[in-house]
């Protein structure tokens, strides 16, 4: 059910960044974006935003939370408009009846997303025709991860967990964390709703498939697609042809 994929950076991503194709029916794009940016960049990229956005941002009110939001917010607006071929300010987003945002009914229902950001990266997927989510954090000690497991994870999980040796748990710990949290998102739901099902459970029963992904040193993140067999396709943030304000 389950890989594990680190980020490949093939002779065809820039390629494909300067086109605007939509990803092929059992294709994942996987975008990671750098949170990085001088304050110039900011701004212009603050104005592809909607207002709703913008409050948003605002009341972040310390400055790299209020950035990190910003960018990463605005790099999903200019990856959907790649391939929508539209200015990213055009794009309006609704929420489905289980509250994940989607593109606005005027852009149909075929492409699906997620985003999702931690420390100084954050992952875009899209996808055609399946529901798409994604998790990343990075790799850090938790000393209260056994009741954070208890909240969350399934007794197998748990007991995984537990019989690792220390050296190993926080690695483990992400690792299980993100795939429970990006399968959830594919389902429309979030860890903070959720009871202690786990998604190592759950998945075994549904037709999704959850993939491990290591995109920077120092962070691991989870894919979780509907279907089986998709193939995953590694893009950077912007990418050749792609303009970071309208």
């Amino acid at each position: 059910m389950g890989t594990g994929v680190g980020f490949r950076p093939g002779r065809s991503e820039a390629e494909a960044s300067a086109r605007p194709v939509q990803p092929a029916n059992g294709e994942v794009h996987i975008w990671s974006v750098g949170l990085g940016a001088t304050r110039e960049t900011v701004a212009r990229l603050l104005a592809t935003l909607s207002l709703e956005e913008r409050e948003r941002a605002a009341r972040r009110y310390v400055d790299h939370d209020r950035r990190r939001f910003i960018v990463a917010h605005a790099a999903l607006r200019a990856v959907l408009a790649h391939y929508l071929a539209t200015s990213p300010s055009t794009i309006r987003f609704v929420r489905r009846g289980s509250g994940a945002s989607a593109l606005g009914p005027e852009w149909g229902d075929r492409l699906r997303f997620s985003l999702a950001d931690s420390g100084e990266l954050a992952l875009v997927v899209v996808a055609l025709d399946a529901d798409v989510g994604v998790d990343v954090e990075r790799v850090r000690a938790h000393r209260d991860w056994a009741e954070i497991a208890r909240g969350y994870f399934s007794a197998a999980e748990r007991e995984r967990l537990q019989s690792l040796p220390n050296h190993r748990r926080a690695v483990a710990f992400v690792r299980c964390w993100t795939r429970d949290e990006a399968f959830r998102k594919a389902l429309g739901d979030g860890l903070a709703g959720s009871s202690a099902t786990g998604s190592g459970d759950v998945a075994e029963t549904r037709t999704w498939s959850i993939h491990t992904l290591r995109p920077a040193p120092g962070y691991i993140g989870a894919l979780a697609i509907e279907g089986s067999g998709s193939r995953l396709r590694y893009r950077r943030w912007p990418g050749v042809g792609m303009t970071l304000s309208d």
